[in-house]
């Protein structure tokens, strides 16, 4: 009942709107014409001119307003059919912003039918009424959807640019037929026995009109076969919710083949070897990392053995590829495997990495490890055109903190005391962020795993992979239990960096904690956040003590 009525609704709301648009070419031209034209009705002759024109200017704004009136109605109707249909399939809740999603899926469905049926009422009318153009429109569309169908099933690149730009593939079509009616109704008139001029325009104005509401259905109809099973298991009783496959390209699974690794793991590696070199082995080496595929695969060339690492990103992976690549350029006493090529393959970026057989770690020892990679990348010094091109690029962490993060916790703060803190934090956030803007910057990968952290067999640590990584204060991303720690490398870099002056065990204790806090507030975890108060002002104080 309610797909029903809503058809009935938009329908005639599209009718007052192609009367809305109408109506003004009615008001010009009985301006233009000096007086009443003689194809009007009789009793609009016995007015004066300007009536004329001031009641058809009032009837085209009724028009609109009515139109609007009726699009409002008929989104309450749909949204109400949208929550009655998932009441009827009684079933749990299956995703966030289900109702959301439902009433959207709904809407485009109803909406794209009623103007399905305007496009065929339209082309119907326009059958009986002038023939030429129904003729140019059929065979226009047949046309264009014989070529679309050829070139999205014939070519890849057709069918990836139809898949990314349909909106706009679908409005040139529009633009294109619209143009093939134009010069069809001219010709119409130039050569052969056309209808009345006035019957000529409101057919342009009409498939005009039809031609956007094809579109419309046609762009409806793509977004909700790419929403398909979300919207049969919210809507259909026996359909119930498919987990859909995510994976946007299949050019890297191609490259997996025996067939395919035998050819391109040579091809890649080649620029590495000026002599003949043959493939020993080659072994999958787990990363961890979705969408990132490595192989470790050992090579013999005049008598020496050498072993490498080649990740594999997939395109929908280009920002990890792109980050780890830019930093290992510039950072060169970086704790990682030589990079010794980095290049695509069929759109598929790769880094070959020269490997030791660096030793992965599990448990007590990787937690260990991790503590003890970040006290030595406390030790190095970025250099100074990575900085730059960070600071143009993102914010460090004295920039991201505001009174704003105050806000919600003053809502969620029950005590007195909760209360206080706050408002001591708030009075001494500029000191905060000026102590935290005062420190070296240290470098942070954010994706460490037991896969990508290594152990070297003279006791060093080795990092394969660097796909996300900040540079923040010294002492940010430190383990608040680990305090210990990071005093001890906070010690061991003062005697190792140039630029030391500035680092101190109260300022990176105070990164740690911010960086935490501010984590919290992120994840709206307001209770630890508040937690962190006390310790937070009581390392400020101590700081503005010395400055003092």
């Amino acid at each position: 009942m309610h797909t029903v009525s809503v058809q009935f609704i938009y329908i005639f709301s599209q009718l007052l709107l192609l009367l809305a648009f109408f109506l003004p070419l009615k008001a010009i031209i009985v301006l233009s014409s000096g007086g009443i034209p003689s194809y009007f009705p009789e009793f609009l002759k016995a007015y004066a001119q300007d009536t004329v024109v001031i009641w058809l200017s009032l009837s085209s704004l009724v028009a609109f307003a009515a139109h609007l009136t009726f699009e409002l109605v008929a989104t309450k109707i749909t949204a109400a059919g949208a929550r009655l249909l998932i009441i009827r399939t009684k079933k749990i809740v299956l995703f966030d912003n289900q109702d959301f999603i439902a009433v959207n899926a709904y809407s485009k469905f109803t909406r794209g039918l009623s103007e399905l049926l305007f496009f065929l009422i339209s082309v119907a009318i326009l059958c009986a009424i002038y023939p030429l153009i129904f003729s140019l429109v059929s065979t226009s569309i047949i046309v264009f959807y014989t070529f679309t169908c050829l070139a999205y099933n014939t070519s890849s690149k057709a069918r990836s640019a139809l898949t990314t730009h349909h909106q706009a593939i679908l409005n040139s079509i529009s633009g294109f037929v619209f143009l093939v009616v134009f010069f069809g109704i001219i010709g119409d008139f130039l050569y052969f026995h056309p209808p009345s001029a006035f019957m000529a325009i409101i057919s342009l104005l009409l498939i005009r009109q039809a031609l956007q509401r094809l579109v419309g259905f046609s762009t409806k109809l793509i977004l909700l076969r790419s929403q398909h099973s979300r919207v049969s298991a919210l809507f259909f009783h026996n359909q119930p919710l498919l987990l859909e496959n995510t994976q946007k390209s299949d050019k890297i699974h191609a490259l997996f083949s025996p067939e395919q690794r035998e050819r391109w793991i040579p091809q890649v590696l080649s620029p590495l070897f000026k002599t003949a070199f043959t493939v020993e082995g080659v072994k999958n080496f787990q990363l961890g990392h979705p969408d990132i595929y490595c192989y470790e695969v050992d090579c013999h060339s005049e008598n020496t053995v050498k072993t490498y690492i080649i990740k594999l990103f997939d395109e929908s992976r280009t920002y990890p590829a792109a980050q780890e690549s830019a930093l290992i350029a510039q950072f060169k006493d970086l704790p990682c495997p030589p990079l010794r090529e980095t290049g695509k393959l069929q759109n598929v970026t790769y880094h070959i990495f020269e490997w030791s057989k660096e030793c992965k770690m599990t448990g007590r020892e990787y937690n260990q490890g991790t503590l003890t990679l970040l006290g030595d990348l406390m030790k190095l010094t970025p250099p100074k055109s990575l900085l730059n091109k960070y600071e143009r690029s993102k914010s460090y962490l004295e920039s991201r903190l505001n009174s704003e993060m105050l806000e919600s916790l003053k809502l969620y703060a029950v005590t007195a005391e909760d209360q206080k803190n706050i408002e001591q934090l708030a009075g001494s956030l500029g000191s905060i962020k000026l102590n935290l803007s005062k420190l070296p910057r240290q470098l942070i990968v954010l994706d460490l795993n037991t896969d990508s952290l290594l152990k070297k067999e003279t006791g060093e640590l080795s990092v394969i992979h660097w796909g996300n990584w900040l540079l923040e204060p010294a002492g940010t991303y430190w383990p608040l239990t680990a305090h210990s720690k990071l005093l001890e490398c906070t010690q061991e870099a003062q005697g190792i960096r140039s630029d030391a002056q500035s680092l101190s065990s109260d300022g990176t204790i105070l990164a740690s904690y911010m960086f935490s806090f501010e984590r919290h507030i992120i994840r709206r975890d307001y209770q630890a956040a508040l937690n962190l108060i006390p310790d937070i002002l009581k390392h400020t104080q101590n700081l503005d003590e010395k400055i003092m």
